[in-house]
């Protein structure tokens, strides 16, 4: 199955100069994919939306809720390709026109799958026109960072996170979790066979052990 020529010109980034988006705290973007016995979430083709939630309760940082969310992902963040992608945009697009376009809606949906668009010509236009846009992701970082305005954050050489990252306010967030454990007397976390004693890290840095083989 072809792609048309006009199909990429429906991808494009973010625009600097387009208007603040709507955004509310803790709640997940995702379109859940349902099934035919009374609705709900199956399937791991909301597992980055799912994923993103948990990471805006952590960091107390709300998500934009003019963007749904499409795409699985794997133990590395890395976001993985799903199924009727043209069928979850041309859906979430219909809403978003039934209740305006408004120029900030579109749809995260994995990099993999940008080589199967083949969506409706209204759909395009809109895009072409910056009534709509869809955004090609590869990580949960890249994800992340387009759903909340914050940078989702590297360690440094130091092993910390930037100070207002994403990734920093998560690991503080789950610091604050380990200490409350460990004042109640319950057996710490902070400690492992691999590993030892984390007491001697920098601020900010736990060491993650690597899953899996390097690709």
């Amino acid at each position: 199955m072809s792609v048309p020529a006009s199909a990429p010109s429906a991808v494009r980034s973010p625009r600097p100069d387009a208007p603040e988006p709507p955004r509310h705290a803790f709640t997940p973007v995702d379109q859940p994919e349902t099934s035919d016995h009374g609705g709900g979430v199956e399937g791991d083709s909301a597992s980055s939306a799912e994923l993103y939630a948990i990471l805006s309760a952590l960091s107390e940082l709300p998500l934009r809720q003019d963007l749904a969310v499409t795409g699985s992902v794997n133990q590395h963040g890395e976001i993985q390709a799903i199924g009727a992608v043209n069928e979850k945009i041309e859906g979430f697009f219909d809403i978003c026109r039934r209740r305006a376009l408004t120029g900030t809606q579109g749809v995260l949906i994995p990099q993999a799958n940008v080589q199967h668009l083949m969506l409706r010509r209204d759909v395009i236009d809109a895009c072409a026109e910056g009534k709509f846009a869809i955004y090609p992701v590869n990580t949960i970082d890249e994800g992340i960072a387009l759903l909340t305005g914050a940078p989702a954050g590297e360690r440094s050489a130091g092993g910390c996170y930037p100070d207002g990252s994403v990734n920093r306010l998560v690991e503080d967030r789950l610091r604050s979790f380990a200490r409350i454990r460990a004042r109640s007397g319950s057996a710490p976390l902070a400690r492992s066979r691999s590993y030892g004693s984390y007491s001697s890290c920098p601020p900010s840095y736990v060491p993650r052990r690597k899953i899996g083989p390097e690709v």
